[in-house]
C-alpha cells in the first residue's frame, strides 16, 4: 500500500475549472471555449499561463495582457474567471479521512496568484505551489518536491490530478496515479491503493453538495486562521484541526528524483481529454490551475 497521497486543487478539490471558464465567457459575450481554446493554442497566452503559475509574471500583468487577447476589461480578470469555481465536499472530506487513517497527505498545485486556498492546514501534511517554489505541474521536479514536502519518496505516494498530462511524470518517478474524472471512481481507486475506506465514508455526503463558498486558484497558502505558509513548501504541518501556527517547513525543499519503479495502479490517462493541454514544448501546460492548468 502507498504512505502518501498528493493532489490537485483546481478540477479535483473543486468543481471543474473550465466550467468556470465557460460561464465567464457567457457573461463577456465570448464563445464558451474561447478561454481554454487560448490557453491551448496561442502562444502568447500559453506563456502567460506558465508566467503566472510559475510566478514570473504578476497577477495584474497577467490580467493585462490576457485581457488584451480576450478583448475584456482586465481589472479583476482572475477573479472573474474563477468566479464558478466551488469546493468539492467530498473530496475534501476524503483527503480528511485519509490524513486521520494515518496517510501522509500533501498538495501540488499549479497556483494563480495569492490567495484562494482554504483549510490547508486541516487537509495537508505538506503544501506545495508553483507560483512559490517557481516549478510547475509538469515539470518532474515539482511532484519530487511534493514528496518531501510529506517526509517520503516519489515510490511512496499516490499522485492525483484532473489532466493526463500532469500524471505522466508523476509515474515516471515511480508514483502510483489516478485521473480523476468524478470522485465516485477517484475514491474507489484510492481504497485500493491507500488500504482504506474513503468511497464508503464519502458515500454519506449526499451526491452534489458542492460547496458554497467560493475558492479561487491562488497562489499564496492561506490557513483558517489567516496565516500565510512561511517559505515556498509548507511541510510539517501540526495535527488535523491546527491553525498551522506549528510546524511549518522553512524555506525549500529539495529532493531527489528517485523511487521505485513505475506502478500502474489506479491510473486512467488515456483517451481523450476535452481539458488536456499537454501541449509540445518544454513549458507544457498543466493548468491544474490550482496547476486546472
Amino acid at each position: 500500500m502507498r504512505k502518501g497521497l498528493l493532489i490537485d486543487w483546481g478540477g479535483v478539490l473543486t468543481t471543474d475549472v473550465f466550467a468556470s471558464f465557460a460561464a465567464f465567457c457567457g457573461r463577456e459575450g465570448l464563445p464558451a471555449d474561447r478561454v481554454a481554446t487560448l490557453f491551448r493554442t496561442d502562444p502568447a497566452a500559453r506563456d502567460l499561463l506558465a508566467g503566472l503559475e510559475s510566478g514570473t509574471i504578476s497577477t495584474p500583468e497577467f490580467e493585462t495582457s490576457f485581457g488584451v487577447l480576450l478583448r475584456v476589461r482586465p481589472t479583476g480578470l482572475l477573479r472573474r474567471l474563477t468566479a464558478d469555481i466551488r469546493p468539492d465536499p467530498v473530496m475534501r472530506e476524503a483527503v480528511l479521512r485519509a490524513r486521520l487513517g494515518g496517510v501522509r497527505t500533501g498538495l501540488v498545485s499549479n497556483s494563480w496568484g495569492p490567495g484562494g486556498y482554504t483549510d490547508l492546514a486541516d487537509l495537508f501534511d505538506g503544501v506545495v505551489l508553483s507560483g512559490t517554489v517557481g516549478v510547475r505541474k509538469p515539470d518532474p521536479a515539482i511532484y519530487a518536491l511534493g514528496a518531501a514536502a510529506i517526509g517520503l519518496t516519489p515510490g511512496e505516494c499516490v499522485f492525483v490530478d484532473d489532466l493526463g498530462g500532469n500524471l505522466k511524470p508523476a509515474r515516471a518517478l515511480g508514483m502510483a496515479t489516478v485521473r480523476h474524472t468524478h470522485a465516485t471512481d477517484t475514491l474507489r481507486a484510492l481504497d485500493a491503493l491507500l488500504g482504506l475506506d474513503l468511497s464508503g465514508a464519502a458515500a454519506r455526503i449526499a451526491p452534489g453538495a458542492a460547496g458554497s463558498d467560493r475558492v479561487g486558484l491562488g497562489g499564496a497558502a492561506f490557513d483558517r486562521a489567516g496565516g500565510d505558509g512561511v517559505g515556498p513548501v509548507r511541510a510539517g504541518l501540526s495535527g488535523v484541526g491546527s491553525d498551522g501556527a506549528g510546524g511549518d517547513g522553512v524555506g525549500p525543499v529539495r529532493a531527489g528524483l528517485g523511487g521505485a519503479g513505475p506502478d500502474r495502479a489506479g491510473t486512467d490517462d488515456t483517451g481523450p481529454d476535452r481539458a488536456n493541454l499537454d501541449l509540445p514544448g518544454p513549458a507544457r501546460s498543466g493548468l491544474d490551475l490550482g496547476d486546472s492548468t
